[in-house]
């Protein structure tokens, strides 16, 4: 899940592929309450096979290297030469240091004795911080550094084949149109194009030296930025902030495309999920998300979106923890085949895996026209590590979606806001490997689901249980119930009254039974209508850049939002979130929107809707008491769709002390 490490402080995230595995060479803040700066007194190496599981493999600390103890330690990197690894650290705002190990997860030994670059490294009196080595196709490696060369600039010398010493002077790095001078520099090469990147902006040269010139925005998180290509999949790495610091921060993962002009496109739903783990009740899983491929080829499609071409016989796409699929669920695919037949198996568990279906993808006549095909599979409901394995065709896979004539809502609990002494427990049954355990009265969890028009809405509860057990429920704060569980691990279906839009939905332990209960998730299914919530935080957030440290917005985790994630710091007029995508059904019409916020001043603020390029009603969002979506709020407003694909925004209508936040916006019936 997103943060990959939550509430433990690891950021500046650094990944590379080692021996097979993925290695997060990171810093580490720590906390406490009412902390106003950064105390960094340490930095961590994990590992992991899947990136959803990671392991602290080693904790580096800076008393083992020539600075001795410091409360900065900032950045660092790593790379791999003749069997050795190279560590880089940053000595806070000062200087780069090196470490070297036979293995890439440390223990990293002092390589030198003293600093690999600082103030004494012409140029002289600047500092140097936050590297980054790039090791090119020919086998250069090269070293970037953050400097106060002039005010904030970045730096790039060669490295020997020692790498631990340099093989020319630093020299500056032109960069032609930053909008944004700062550290965190890295360079990565795609299709021969050099790209700089710092946090989500890039720049790009055809040379490692430049001049680079700003490109673009890939809109990931605030902080820190590289890349890394693991089992064919590329991503990009980042840092956020971790509710609820400003000096508190997280890592996240995001699935990187690149178009054949070089642009960087970066996909948001993914980054609020977790990248290698998969919703069925997404409105579609994008082909291009696979976590690992064979004999496939990422491509650009006709509509400006991206899916997997060149698939054919025996080509096959992996999509592991595919959580909430409904049982004998219905799969349908968007794809085109430039063969006169096709045929699509789905397979569990591996490309030769059990049979859970087939579907015939007749031609299409060329790689522009796309058609839709469905199948229902024989599965059992729960996760699934799903193949999608052509057998015959030439096939261009768009995306792929379960049971499309019902709008779903999942929320997981291990992902939800735990009560009492309700804990987080491994297992072999939930969702990602994870469950709730309720084992005591007070223990519970809170969850935020979407009720789409409102009204009986159809629930699954998945869960575990030794005996026969019992869980008292309750929504939206009103009358608490009672739900008999029958023992075993099962699903439970039943109706429950629910709000149009998001409805926070509690479980607790039921004091009268003794049989403790793990808690996997909670499903809601509601018609397939166009009445459903879109999250802040999967739309487009602008302007976009180094989010509160710049008095932007910007993308933040919050248990309490509908999806985990919400947009603050929306603080000056013009600031703004774009929905892309709402639907307005076959005919469109006039509907009610809600939107979840908090707002922690003491004044009331405004929004102004702007529905497919026309402005409109002006929104009011009176005081919440606080920012974050624990004292949220709703505030409505009329609105009209068009049939089909509608562009909504959200706009600050003034400025906003301390600013508003946004969690998500609800299409409702019109009263």
């Amino acid at each position: 899940m997103n943060p990959l490490i939550e509430r433990q402080g690891v950021c500046d995230p650094h990944i590379h592929i080692y021996e097979g595995k993925a290695y997060l060479y990171a810093t580490h803040d720590n906390f406490s309450p009412g902390r106003t700066g950064f105390e960094m007194t340490e930095w961590q190496i994990w590992s992991s096979e899947d990136l959803v599981h990671w392991t602290l493999e080693r904790t580096e600390k800076p008393e083992d290297f020539y600075c001795g103890p410091i409360d900065q330690c900032w950045a660092v990197d790593a790379a791999f030469r003749d069997g050795k690894y190279y560590w880089y650290f940053s000595e806070g705002a000062k200087a780069v240091g090196v470490g070297v190990s036979d293995s890439p997860a440390g223990p990293f030994k002092e390589a030198l004795g003293h600093y690999l670059v600082g103030p004494q490294t012409p140029p002289v009196n600047v500092s140097k911080w936050d590297p980054c080595v790039f090791v090119d196709d020919d086998g250069e490696a090269y070293l970037i550094c953050g400097s106060t060369f002039g005010t904030d600039e970045y730096l790039i010398a060669r490295l020997n084949p020692d790498m631990c010493s340099l093989a020319e002077p630093l020299r500056e790095i032109e960069y032609i149109g930053t909008p944004n001078r700062e550290d965190k520099a890295s360079i990565h090469k795609e299709n021969g194009i050099y790209y700089l990147t710092h946090a989500s902006f890039y720049a790009t040269s055809d040379n490692v030296y430049g001049p680079y010139v700003y490109r673009g925005n890939t809109g990931a998180n605030v902080d820190h930025g590289s890349f890394f290509t693991y089992r064919g999949q590329t991503y990009q790495a980042s840092g956020g902030l971790d509710n609820p610091s400003n000096v508190f921060r997280a890592s996240y993962l995001a699935y990187c495309h690149y178009r054949k002009n070089g642009d960087i496109v970066v996909d948001q739903v993914p980054i609020a999920y977790g990248v290698g783990q998969y919703d069925a009740g997404w409105r579609r899983i994008e082909a291009e998300w696979f976590f690992e491929c064979s004999q496939a080829v990422k491509q650009e499609i006709s509509g400006g979106g991206f899916g997997m071409g060149e698939l054919t016989s025996e080509s096959w796409l992996h999509f592991p923890n595919l959580n909430h699929m409904n049982k004998n669920a219905v799969l349908t695919v968007r794809y085109a085949n430039l063969a006169q037949e096709g045929l699509l198996e789905i397979r569990e568990g591996s490309c030769d895996g059990t049979l859970l279906g087939s579907c015939a993808l007749p031609g299409t006549g060329s790689g522009e026209k796309f058609e839709t095909a469905a199948v229902q599979l024989s599965n059992d409901a729960g996760p699934h590590s799903l193949f999608l394995v052509v057998k015959d065709g030439n096939i261009i896979l768009d995306w792929f979606a379960f049971d499309m004539e019902k709008n779903h809502s999942n929320a997981e609990a291990a992902r939800g806001v735990l009560k009492g002494e309700a804990a987080v427990k491994v297992c072999d049954f939930g969702s990602n490997g994870q469950a709730v355990s309720l084992t005591k009265e007070g223990d519970g969890v809170q969850l935020f689901l979407d009720g789409g028009a409102g009204g009986e809405c159809s629930w699954t509860i998945r869960y575990q249980a030794a005996g026969e057990a019992a869980l008292q429920y309750r929504v939206n704060g009103g009358e608490q119930r009672t739900l008999e569980l029958p023992g075993a691990m099962t699903e439970l279906s039943m109706t429950a009254y629910m709000e149009p839009g998001i409805n926070a939905v509690e479980l607790y332990f039921d004091a009268e039974a003794k049989e403790p209960v793990l808690v996997d998730s909670l499903r809601v299914e509601t018609d397939g209508n166009r009445y459903r919530s879109y999250a802040a935080g999967n739309g487009i957030v602008e302007p976009m850049g180094n989010g509160c440290w710049n008095g932007l917005p910007q993308r933040e985790s919050d248990r309490y939002a509908f999806s985990g994630r919400c947009v603050c710091h929306l603080e000056q007029p013009g600031h703004r979130i774009t929905i892309p995508d709402v639907d307005g059904g076959e005919n469109g019409g006039k509907v009610r929107i809600k939107i979840r916020y908090g707002n922690g001043g003491d004044k009331e603020h405004t929004v102004r809707l702007k529905t497919n390029g026309i402005w409109g009603d002006l929104v009011t969002l009176p005081p919440t008491g606080g920012v974050r979506m624990e004292d949220a709020r709703t505030a409505e407003s009329a609105l009209e769709l068009k049939p089909g694909r509608n562009r909504v925004v959200l706009m600050m209508n003034e400025q906003a002390e301390p600013g508003i936040c946004i969690d998500a916006a609800s299409v409702v019936p019109a009263e």
